[in-house]
């Protein structure tokens, strides 16, 4: 198969359409804004510059230095974004022939770095973070004396306060990009130093990640502590200063538009962030019949589209965290201009005591908001990790290598030691024939999750109901079917309409030589309660309706069941089909005869 977007139902499905035009023009209005908003600061820059000048020339020309990054920064994220989503056939064929043609080129031999050769782009990279981190702190130390120097010049307080805090905001959100930038760099060094041999070296990537994370913690809290709060009397002495300073109106209203650009820029963003979601779903689609899921390539192609869908560090501070910070600086100095019109004339120290709790409630909410992006960002690296070694697990299990599942569901336990890690382990081992250490690992995670608790199903968190379902297969395997009855019937006393339970009581009374009349009830109470997603799978269902049939003497509907059954196995599962084939024996036994 060929892997080219003229196989792929982009441009005949509805689901797969390109970019309304619509949003390719917000889209653009909003790149332009934001490269808007870097030329007003490269006209003001030279001001900026001659005023740090007048203290000391190299104040001056660091902060022409940091002023040219901040250019840049800028400049470069709005042609990023104008790039996020391919807005046309063509350049969707491009993406997805790219991937391919990476994910081959991965998946060969690639040649070992030396130690030394290792070691040294190891130190050269972090040689490389120091002029990020001393331009934008430098831009730090020269906003202060810049102000300084404006006030000496012009005895302006006023303006020179102004152009103070602006460029206090400018070094911060400098110094956040500098960290997403050092901080890549490093991940990447780090990934390329894989053998042994280069386990020092290694050492160094992870120093260098562990600086970039320090430096982004005292930087998130300096933006959010400074960058909410000094960008808030920025713009409210802007737009005050500006009977007194014209010059101030077209900037003002320039600020103003650049918030709600990157206020567009969220919105907008979420939109592009579905449709680019179904593109990887296509490609992930195409990938897999080309190469097949196990295989590296598939694997590497899995990979970069989780990184595409979750974003890098970088991506995120301009998709999520630079967005969310202006539209809080937004509601701030909406609500602060309200108070101070409300108070406008009461005694000062009241105007600004009332400003500053608005604020202060704000950069709480600020803080919040915050940590709540570091904690998504977390669950998504976890995610990135879990994906492949499920689909690795399921690999291994459809081709009974229970060495290899084993091993990888004990790798699944280090990464996510919790509830559905523990179970979904237990699952691997049942099926591997280790049900002993199955079970241990149940009960393990269950008395962990009941710490504490009565039965009352008051105390009995919802978690529990997800170790039941594993349990009771666990027992039925070992033969323990008065311990199964017993944990299904715990499993509906606090999910009466669980289908899974209806259908595990099947099996359940069918293997102790039970009614096949029960049997029958169990089954209808399954399907009646089966959502249409979920398991039991239709397979299931009829090769069970097909014993119950055989045991009830209904030998006719047993082999139309049976066989229909068999229509459905994935014949590629070696352990689904075993499963069929065993249930097929039982079916044979209960009629007296092979079923052909």
């Amino acid at each position: 198969m060929t892997t080219s977007i003229d196989t792929l139902p982009f441009e005949t499905s509805p689901e797969y359409k390109p970019m309304h035009p619509v949003w390719k023009l917000l889209n653009a209005i909003n790149a332009s804004i934001v490269v808007l908003g870097a030329l007003m600061f490269m006209i003001l820059l030279p001001m900026f510059a001659l005023s740090a000048m007048y203290n000391s020339v190299l104040e001056g020309l660091l902060t022409l230095l940091g002023g040219m990054g901040a250019v840049v920064l800028i400049t470069t994220q709005a042609s990023w974004y104008r790039t996020w989503y391919p807005s046309d056939k063509e350049e969707v064929q491009e993406d997805l022939e790219s991937m391919v043609r990476k994910a081959k080129s991965e998946a060969e031999e690639e040649p070992k770095l030396t130690y030394r050769q290792t070691l040294i782009q190891h130190a050269t990279t972090m040689v490389l973070f120091v002029p990020f981190y001393l331009t934008a702190f430098g831009m730090l130390y020269v906003s202060i004396n810049s102000g300084r120097a404006i006030y000496l010049m012009l005895g302006d307080k006023n303006l020179a306060e102004i152009i103070l805090k602006g460029l206090i905001v400018v070094s911060f959100f400098m110094a956040a990009g500098g960290y997403t930038i050092s901080h890549n760099v490093a991940r990447n060094r780090h990934k390329q130093a894989k053998s042994r041999s280069e386990r020092m070296s290694m050492g160094v990537a992870w120093a260098a990640r562990a600086v970039s994370y320090i430096v982004m913690m005292i930087i998130a809290f300096a933006v959010l502590a400074v960058g909410l709060f000094l960008p808030l009397f920025l713009i409210g002495e802007v737009l005050i200063a500006t009977e007194a300073h014209p010059i101030f109106l077209p900037i003002s209203m320039l600020a103003v538009l650049g918030v709600f650009g990157f206020v567009m820029m969220a919105v907008v963003g979420r939109y592009m962030k579905r449709l680019q979601t179904k593109s990887n779903a296509v490609i992930k689609e195409t990938v897999a019949e080309e190469f097949g899921e196990g295989s590296e390539e598939y694997q590497e192609v899995i990979e970069e589209i989780r990184q595409r869908e979750f974003g890098t560090p970088e991506q995120n501070m301009y998709k999520y965290v630079l967005p969310m910070m202006l539209g809080m600086l937004i509601l701030a100095v909406l609500a602060t201009m309200v108070a101070q019109i409300l108070l406008i004339d009461a005694d000062e120290g009241v105007r600004e005591g009332v400003s500053a709790l608005v604020l202060g409630v704000v950069g709480l909410g600020g803080i919040m908001m915050g940590f709540r992006v570091i904690s998504n960002r977390y669950e998504h690296q976890l995610m990135a990790k879990i994906g492949p070694l499920a689909q690795q697990i399921d690999a291994a299990t459809a081709q009974c290598d229970w060495a290899t599942a084993t091993e990888l569901a004990d790798q699944l336990l280090e990464v996510q030691p919790d509830v559905i890690g523990h179970t979904s382990a237990a699952i691997t081992y049942m099926i591997a024939g280790q049900t002993d250490k199955a079970e241990y690992l149940i009960h393990k995670s269950l008395e962990r999750t009941m710490a504490g608790r009565s039965e009352d199903n008051k105390e009995i968190p919802p978690t529990v109901i997800l170790h039941l379902h594993p349990l009771a297969l666990i027992q039925l395997a070992n033969g323990q079917y008065d311990a199964a009855e017993k944990t299904l019937k715990r499993m509906l006393k606090l999910e009466p309409k669980s289908a899974d339970a209806y259908y595990t009581l099947v099996d359940l009374e069918l293997y102790r030589n039970g009614s096949g009349e029960q049997a029958q009830k169990f089954l209808n109470k399954a399907k009646k309660h089966r959502d249409s997603n979920e398991q039991p799978s239709d397979k299931g269902i009829l090769s069970s309706q097909a014993w119950i049939d055989a045991r009830l003497g209904r030998h006719a509907e047993a082999v139309a069941n049976i066989e229909a059954a068999l229509k459905l196995v994935d014949k590629e599962n070696k352990v689904h089909l075993a499963d069929h084939y065993l249930t097929r024996g039982y079916v044979a036994r209960e009629m007296g005869k092979h079923v052909t």
